[in-house]
């Protein structure tokens, strides 16, 4: 294998330099990363997951055995999985490396799509973000009501013109502030202050009406 063209040498990050990493035995984690794998090849084992453990006409693994292996058997891990409700889809996610490489499958059964990250650095930060970011650009968009966006375009009209109506309200109590000093007599200002508390009360009320209503109308099917 080492002789591939394609074979890719792992590396570590010390630094800001990127140094190869040696070889490494690692029989005593063969269960759990003893695969030297390709992009084809990954290819080809979601393609398997996808189909219930049939490829291309043919099943390679039993129905009892495919259901045993997607079934949580600690917490949500399976036989290798890790078994996620994502938006209502039961995903497959399976993550990890060795030292110098990392890898992370993901695979929705009820989407029928799968994808894999495969990366010749070892298992850091750097890698989780562009995993997530994949993860986040192929998972299929949730189903959107119709209503979100009226809903969405009243709500920020109802901020706005909140906005422009405390706006006023501030603007003539400033006002009747400087005309009562001017005249050096008590202006009837109370009045003014309860009204402007109602309309903070009122458009925040309304705000949260609207908000409420928004989601709800995002999360219906």
């Amino acid at each position: 294998m080492r002789d591939s063209p394609d074979f890719t040498i792992g590396y570590h990050l010390p630094g800001k330099n990127p140094r190869p990493e040696k070889d490494h035995d690692l029989n005593n984690v063969a269960a759990s990363g003893g695969i030297n794998s390709s992009a084809r090849d990954m290819a080809q084992w979601i393609r398997l997951i996808l189909g219930w453990g049939v490829l291309d006409g043919k099943r390679l693994i039993s129905d009892a055995g495919f259901h045993q292996l997607i079934t949580p058997g600690i917490g949500h891990y399976a036989l290798g999985w890790e078994i996620l409700d994502v938006d209502g889809h039961k995903t497959l996610i399976s993550e990890g490396g060795a030292v110098g490489h990392a890898a992370r499958a993901t695979v929705d059964l009820d989407a029928g799509t799968g994808w894999a990250v495969l990366a010749n650095v070892n298992n850091v930060r750097e890698f989780r973000q562009i995993a997530n970011f994949i993860d986040r650009s192929l998972r299929p968009m949730r189903e959107i009501s119709l209503w979100r966006a009226p809903t969405n375009a009243a709500v920020v009209f109802l901020w706005l013109a909140f906005l422009v109506l405390a706006g006023v309200v501030v603007g003539r109590a400033k006002r009747g502030r400087r005309r009562s000093r001017g005249f050096n007599c008590n202006h009837p200002t109370r009045p003014l202050l309860r009204r402007a508390i109602m309309i903070w009360i009122g458009s925040a009320f309304l705000a949260g009406v609207f908000f409420a209503l928004s989601s709800f109308m995002a999360a219906a099917p």
